[in-house]
């Protein structure tokens, strides 16, 4: 399968969005076969491959009587397809049973993204929740002030420079810059902790951190999330680098000040950094793409 998106990219994408198109119309009264494209280039490598018919396979598969093949189409008795999403809405809804036993007062769930639309995962979690109020992506979007908190899955910081002492940071990690003073890198510094209430669209705990060096013109800035609370430094296991800012501050000395914030939004975390000498602010969207 690896093979075809590689080879084929436009019959991928096609047969990607009509799979996309049919689970939106998929229901737990669903019944009778689902008919999904099958392009030729992908029965014609699947012969090339294996020296078979994909119908030869189709017959020898435990699916024989619940499959048909007929050209670029395969029609499938909707208690298969259906029962193709069980696992994920299963997976899905027990992780939500999980983060609802951690909070209180909760009385809603926002359903986003495209396998939102699903009405199996729709009805699962409405037999699943019933005394919850299940709000769509679209109600979400006109009126997004219906959610004004989350509780963060996150511990979320930076990693930063600090001077170096004894009985604070390990002798091993101590080295001396180039202005002659002993510090120490790579420090996970804490602005939001996992289980911390946040509010939307309202920058969360703002530091101010000095420049590592004297000489440097300018610093980057990477942001850090971990599911441990108390982090050390942000090489410990379990962190994951989400961003990165890169900050031009002016004029010399260490002493220079950069202040750093992040906010959450509705659907988008995003850091910020603001030079203290100029006020300019630079800003970037975290990236969670890689993290499980």
């Amino acid at each position: 399968m690896e093979q075809f998106p590689r080879e084929n990219m436009e019959d991928f994408i096609e047969m990607f969005r009509d799979f996309e198109i049919k689970k939106r119309d998929i229901g737990p009264a669903k019944e009778g076969k689902v008919t999904f494209k099958l392009p030729v280039a992908f029965t014609e490598m699947v012969l090339e491959e294996t020296g078979l018919s994909f119908g030869a396979h189709l017959k020898k598969s435990p699916y024989a009587n619940k499959v048909l093949h007929k050209g670029d189409k395969i029609r499938i008795d909707a208690a298969v397809v259906k029962g193709m999403f069980r696992g994920p809405v299963d997976s899905l809804t027990d992780h939500v049973a999980g983060l609802l036993r951690d909070v209180t007062g909760c009385a809603a769930i926002v359903m986003v993204g495209g396998f939102s639309e699903s009405p199996l995962l729709q009805d699962t979690v409405r037999r699943k929740f019933p005394g919850m109020k299940i709000i769509g992506a679209v109600i979400f979007g006109h009126r997004p002030k219906v959610i004004t908190e989350r509780v963060s899955k996150w511990t979320y910081g930076i990693a930063c420079t600090q001077t170096y002492t004894v009985g604070n940071h390990p002798a091993s990690r101590k080295y001396v810059n180039v202005d002659g003073v002993e510090k120490v890198d790579d420090i996970f510094s804490v602005h939001v902790k996992v289980g911390q209430h946040l509010k939307l669209e309202e920058q969360q705990s703002c530091k101010t951190y000095q420049m590592a060096s004297a000489d440097l013109d300018s610093v980057t800035v990477f942001f850090y999330i971990t599911k441990d609370c108390d982090p050390k430094f942000v090489d410990d296991p379990g962190c994951h680098k989400v961003g990165r800012l890169d900050v031009k501050v002016p004029g010399y000395g260490a002493e220079r000040q950069v202040t750093v914030s992040m906010a959450f939004g509705k659907t988008e975390t995003e850091g910020s950094a603001m030079v203290a000498a100029t006020g300019e602010v630079v800003k970037t969207k975290l990236d969670f793409l890689d993290i499980d």
